[in-house]
């Protein structure tokens, strides 16, 4: 099969095929960076952060005319450090939910040093029901180990708080860790759960070329062996069932009937912000990544850097990475997106040999992950998105508007 298409910086976002979308919005200041994050992000100050606001209401007036015949069904807000200037994200979530009215969930990431107690009833007031907790570890070295720069006590405390406030709450945790052994990821992952928490989220540690080094970073991440991957993971599949929940994704695990973290998973979606991504059904593209350039472009146009047409076949393609992802693949959904299509007949020759392997297990309306494929999905998909975020992400730090990328 052949390879999507590069992106490039003459092709222009098409929006022909949308009618329920998920918006995203990134905000990419951080009063102290992490070093291990991908993501774009610049370090905090006022007058960089009132242009980027002002640039985010241009760009929503762009979109609430764009979007007009569509139904947004959920607002995901990520960074960055969306909370660090909070009186900033509430102007902001005010004018999407006037530009976008209607009731959908609306989730935040937060800091544990930018989620002041004061700031989550204000959140809530605003409409937000989900945040997710940048936990990372419940162990102090081991969070002064990857440039963290809150303590675990910290970390403990803002998910007791976004408890009390009314939130669904996700924690993320990182395994992997250099310090970390067996018994350190054990007690991260049951510390974490007996906080009441609705949701686990567990990634490796990872690193990107493209990421600056760090001093605060005591040793240079490396990829851990497999067999400690596999039994990390394991350990979280384990603590997580015996507290009665629910594998909800490759990597999380929700309270049953409890609605899953808000993120941009979503079959379509809209990014607003520098660095942001959007995903049309009939495009992807991502926008440019300096704040100023942003600021500039959205005074005459969509900010977009780099943009690529996606084939129906690639569209296809995409809706199974993501039910692959949440662990169920529907014959149903599959054929009510995608009109006079079969699942077994288009993607047979993917899903047969997963069957074999026995990280799928077939029932009346498609297929299952079992524990096995979710171990082995999550590898791939983690391979892949690194793949994915050096490659595009890291043309787009480099240069504020690159003429192409090849994924």
């Amino acid at each position: 099969m052949l390879g999507p298409p590069p992106l490039s910086s003459d092709t222009l976002p098409s929006f022909s095929d949308l009618q329920r979308v998920g918006l995203y919005l990134h905000v990419p200041f951080c009063e102290s960076p992490c070093p291990f994050c991908p993501y774009n992000r610049v370090r905090y100050s006022a007058d960089p952060y009132a242009t980027f606001e002002q640039a985010v209401y241009r760009e929503l007036d762009r979109y609430s005319q764009i979007l007009i015949p569509c139904r947004v069904d959920s607002l995901y807000i990520g960074g960055g450090t969306p909370t660090v200037n909070g009186e900033g994200l509430l102007r902001i979530i005010e004018r999407i939910r006037r530009a976008f009215p209607g009731e959908y969930p609306i989730a935040v990431e937060l800091h544990p040093l930018a989620a002041e107690q004061s700031t989550l009833p204000s959140l809530r007031a605003a409409g937000v029901s989900q945040v997710s907790v940048g936990v990372q570890s419940l162990a102090d070295t081991e969070l002064q180990g990857i440039g963290r720069n809150h303590s675990a006590e910290v970390a403990r405390k803002v998910l007791h708080n976004s408890l009390a406030a009314g939130f669904t709450v996700n924690a993320d945790l990182m395994f992997a860790l250099g310090e970390q052994d067996d018994a350190s990821w054990q007690h991260t992952v049951t510390q974490t759960l007996e906080t009441g928490v609705h949701e686990i989220s567990t990634y490796p540690m990872f690193s990107f070329p493209y990421a600056e080094s760090d001093p605060r970073v005591q040793q240079a991440p490396r990829r851990a062996p497999e067999k400690t991957l596999r039994r990390r993971l394991e350990i979280a599949r384990l603590a997580a069932e015996y507290k009665g929940f629910e594998r909800s994704t490759v990597w999380s695990w929700t309270r049953p009937n409890t609605p899953r973290f808000s993120s941009v998973t979503r079959h379509r979606y809209v990014g607003l912000g520098p660095g942001a991504a959007s995903m049309t059904g009939d495009s992807f593209y991502v926008n440019t990544f300096s704040v100023p350039e942003y600021a500039s472009a959205v005074k005459s146009r969509l900010p977009v850097a780099l943009a690529m047409r996606v084939s129906p076949r690639l569209d296809r393609v995409y809706w199974l990475y993501w039910s692959l992802y949440a662990l169920r693949v529907s014959c149903i959904d599959f054929a009510t997106k995608f009109a006079g299509y079969d699942l077994d007949r288009e993607f047979g020759r993917i899903l047969r040999p997963m069957r074999i392997l026995g990280w799928l297990a077939r029932h009346s309306d498609g297929y299952t992950v079992t524990s096995s494929g979710a171990y082995w999905i999550h590898r791939l998909q983690n391979a892949y998105s690194l793949h994915y975020l050096e490659r595009l992400w890291g043309a787009c730090l480099r240069e504020a508007w690159p003429k192409e990328v090849q994924l």
